[in-house]
């Protein structure tokens, strides 16, 4: 099951099901003045998705360590380590409590302050297989701020597009993320397009429902 989350969020890094239309997006509205600064969560904030073959997943915020938020997915016998100072994942941490540095980086990176016409990009070793890397070339783009429709309501959020380049042999592959300052995390993942003839493993997700803790309560 890690294997199949890391994959989505590197297309991109994190529900139970309501019966729902199929997801619509409104029309752009957005304010040069919007911006998304680093959000703060808090230790109860949970969120859960489900991908377009109906399974889930989850993230709970269970703890708060000095750099890190601790992140459990019940789904998963790890837990999640993200920086909070970026939201980006750092490391797994085991059932002994171990941490453990992940064999590839997370393809979702978050550049906080979000907003339209942001760029920038970074460059990623992803773990193909146990024995085999692949560089790849991750840029990022802030297309717009508009309405979209998921099962868990209807939210303002930024549509990041993400561009994947094999730096090896020029492959590429597109997904857009939607990121939600109201929901302080993703609301949907979808992949896009993609050249050349590797498959594709990531799968389309979307936030089935949430909820967020108050830090005094």
């Amino acid at each position: 099951m890690r294997k199949y989350f890391f994959w989505a969020i590197t297309l991109t890094s994190v529900i139970l099901v309501h019966c729902a239309t199929e997801p619509k997006q409104a029309q752009l509205t957005y304010s040069p003045q919007e911006k998304c600064e680093l959000p703060v969560w808090n230790v109860g904030d949970y969120w859960v998705f489900q991908y377009n073959d109906k399974n889930w997943w989850s993230h709970k915020v269970v703890r708060i360590e000095s750099d890190l938020y601790i992140i459990q997915n019940p789904n998963d016998k790890y837990a999640y380590g993200y920086d909070k100072n970026s939201l980006n994942l750092k490391v797994y941490i085991d059932s002994e409590g171990n941490k453990v540095i992940p064999k590839s980086e997370s393809g979702l990176s978050y550049d906080f302050p979000l907003y339209v016409g942001k760029k920038w990009s970074k460059i990623l070793q992803v773990a193909l297989t146990d024995t085999k890397q692949e560089g790849y070339l991750y840029t990022f783009q802030v297309m717009s701020f508009e309405k979209i429709i998921v099962r868990a309501g209807a939210f303002k959020a930024f549509k990041i597009e993400c561009e994947r380049n094999m730096i090896s042999s020029g492959n590429t592959a597109i997904s857009h993320v939607w990121y939600s300052p109201e929901v302080k995390n993703i609301v949907k993942f979808k992949f896009a397009t993609s050249s050349g003839n590797r498959r594709i493993r990531a799968r389309d997700y979307e936030l089935a429902t949430y909820k967020l803790v108050s830090k005094s309560g």
